[in-house]
């Protein structure tokens, strides 16, 4: 076969050679840098946004939202107008104040201006709620609970020889989300868990959840049994143990 000439070259660039190099230009486009075939958003073959994998594609990756607090950590979300006992420094009156159960801290308003003060040093605190009822609070520090002592304040109930005490706790409930699964919850909670204490003497016992638990406490005194199946006295109602503290009171007379 004979040499190209000039002009039969040119013509082979023209019709064969950039039209090759045209069509491996495209090709490659459809590659990524580091030869990894693009992909393809969509069930459907053929059909769809093609996009690259790597950072620099089309599609970028969406990060998930961190996790929101839903709940309160007061003991009321609102306001309430309130007394408080620091013993030697004195009485604070008439103050608006809300309690935070996670920090253990008793937040006062001052006209714009809102103080914290930390419940060690609040010997007691008094609040009314908005449907005007009296709540009196005591600290737990000066009650000794299973050889130790808790922190916070306990609500009282009901006083006397023996007292029932209520005592509110804020629990954090972490996010438990599975991304890969899209199961869990995704914020963070606060819960509120409430606990019955028998106040006797200085010393404080956690009310049992059942009515043998409650026999096993006081074994000496004399027809507690016998009280506690005719009441039908449930362990987790407060009415229930108001009774109860009534009949523990009169026992003592």
């Amino acid at each position: 076969m004979g040499r190209l000439g000039i002009n039969n070259r040119s013509l082979f660039n023209q019709y064969f050679l950039y039209p090759l190099v045209c069509i491996w230009l495209l090709t490659s486009l459809g590659t990524n840098a580091s030869g990894q075939a693009a992909h393809t958003l969509g069930n459907s073959p053929g059909k769809g946004v093609e996009f690259n994998p790597q950072p620099q594609g089309v599609i970028s990756e969406v990060p998930l939202r961190e996790p929101k607090t839903v709940g309160t950590s007061y003991l009321y979300e609102t306001w309430h107008l309130g007394n408080l006992d620091l013993g030697d420094l004195g009485i604070i009156r008439n103050h608006f104040i809300r309690y935070d159960l996670s920090n253990h801290f008793i937040e006062i308003k001052l006209d714009s201006v809102i103080k914290a003060i930390d419940g060690i040093y609040v010997k007691n605190f008094n609040l009314i709620d908005i449907d005007g009822v009296l709540h009196r609070y005591i600290n737990c520090g000066d009650f000794v609970y299973e050889d130790t002592r808790l922190l916070g304040f306990f609500e009282i109930i009901d006083e006397g020889d023996y007292s029932l005490f209520l005592r509110t706790e804020a629990i954090l409930i972490e996010s438990d989300y599975v991304m890969q699964l899209d199961m869990g919850n995704r914020d963070h909670k606060i819960v509120k868990e409430e606990e019955f204490f028998i106040s006797r003497d200085k010393q404080v016992i956690k009310v049992p959840r059942s009515r043998h638990g409650l026999e096993a406490l006081y074994p000496e005194v004399e027809g507690l049994k016998t009280f506690l199946k005719s009441e039908r006295v449930n362990t987790k109602k407060e009415k229930d143990l108001r009774k109860l503290i009534d009949f523990l009171n009169h026992q003592e007379t």
